[in-house]
């Protein structure tokens, strides 16, 4: 099953699953403030750090987790997708008991695509105005006895090295992140791989 978390540069400070699932979840004013500051046509690729925090009875599939750009200029699309190496998690990252964090960033030749592809919208916004959206995709699957009712997962970033992991997407309820009927086509690991 394939999960996609999306954040709009339009959408200023605000992961767009944030905004439905309010109350679910907290981002300080500090931390939306930085998140503001969150465009994916300038943000540096080499700089950037992902950490998805994973309950128990979940599993994300190894190989499958990608950063999907895309920008708009009009009746314009660009879109790129690039793929996040998994890499062991940063152990600042806040994991609840029983949880796990996965680390992620993009590799060399992935950095290059995701800085081509910025050049090119970049050149968009120098002819008027262009917007760029960054998505969070990876599939998962159900391990053990499956998920508990309230398993919550979060999504974390890294904008520069030696920077604090800030919530892009705060703990909350998988079923609230992904949506119920996305929950219930969720298969066993052996099933889904």
């Amino acid at each position: 099953m394939k999960f996609s978390f999306r954040r709009g540069a339009a959408c200023p400070a605000v992961f767009l699953l944030v905004a439905a699932m309010a109350g679910c979840g907290h981002v300080s004013p500090v931390a939306m403030a930085r998140l503001a500051t969150l465009d994916p046509v300038t943000v540096d690729p080499g700089q950037l750090m992902v950490a998805l925090v994973v309950p128990p009875g979940f599993a994300l599939v190894p190989g499958t987790a990608r950063l999907d750009l895309t920008a708009t200029r009009g009746n314009q699309r660009l879109a790129q997708t690039v793929t996040l190496a998994e890499r062991p998690a940063d152990p600042t990252v806040p994991v609840p008991t029983g949880s796990h964090a996965i680390g992620y960033r993009l590799s060399g030749a992935d950095a290059k695509r995701m800085r081509d592809w910025q050049a090119q919208v970049a050149g968009w916004k120098a002819q008027g105005p262009a917007t760029g959206t960054l998505g969070i995709g990876v599939d998962g699957c159900l391990t053990g006895a499956g998920l508990a009712p309230t398993a919550q997962g979060a999504v974390y970033v890294q904008l520069a090295q030696g920077e604090g992991f800030l919530p892009l997407l705060p703990p909350a309820p998988l079923t609230a992140i992904l949506g119920a009927s996305v929950m219930a086509a969720v298969q066993p690991c052996t099933q889904a791989q």
